[in-house]
């Protein structure tokens, strides 16, 4: 069994308290002061860095996006193939955000029912930087001639577009707790995308 990880900050500890608290009874049962005791710390304490439940739940969901461009801009640097390096990024955006929500895969849903019209808005801003992202790799290949000459950021936004199907909030409880499966499945959309932009 692995071991959790040490919260590094308050706001890291509310967080994890959410994320556990999301597991046992959904975002609309949870409260402030569930929060502040399965934190270990006064409500107080927890007013202070979040104003409410909804903010709680952004937090968290900001905090998994943040590890998700994290590991997308540490693929795009690396020294591989650029076709590998698409291929890598387009499973690492889903399977990060799917090891993320492991926990409460159950509760998933209620929590999108509450915030999904803010969380709409706010994920234009999240895939607009991941695409960047994409597009540096992309604008690279397009340079060396390994890809097509295809327009990068455009493609960026089409190799988004169809691996969000594989999304959490997209995919059913049974299929979250099938991560393996998922990216399997996965894995193989990345090839055919990637394939069907690469030169020769």
């Amino acid at each position: 069994m692995v071991a959790a990880p040490i919260a590094t900050t308050t706001e890291d500890r509310i967080l994890d308290a959410t994320e556990r608290l999301l597991a046992a009874m959904g975002l609309r049962k949870m409260t402030m002061e569930d929060v502040a005791a399965e934190a270990g710390l006064t409500r107080r304490t927890v007013y202070k860095y979040f104003g409410s439940k909804q903010e709680l739940a952004f937090a968290s969901i900001d905090r998994v996006v943040s590890k998700v461009r994290d590991k997308l801009e540490d693929i795009a640097v690396s020294e591989s193939p650029v076709q590998d390096r698409l291929k890598r990024m387009a499973v690492a955006r889903i399977t990060v955000r799917l090891e993320a929500v492991q926990s409460y895969r159950m509760s998933l849903d209620s929590v999108f029912d509450v915030i999904r019209p803010a969380y709409m808005e706010r994920r234009k801003e999240y895939f607009r930087r991941e695409a960047e992202i994409f597009a540096v790799v992309i604008r690279e290949g397009v340079a060396s001639r390994s890809l097509k000459p295809v327009d990068p950021d455009e493609t960026a936004d089409l190799l988004l577009q169809a691996t969000n199907a594989f999304l959490p909030y997209s995919l059913s409880p049974d299929e979250l707790g099938r991560p393996a499966e998922v990216r399997k499945r996965l894995e193989a959309m990345a090839d055919i995308l990637v394939a069907g932009i690469s030169a020769g």
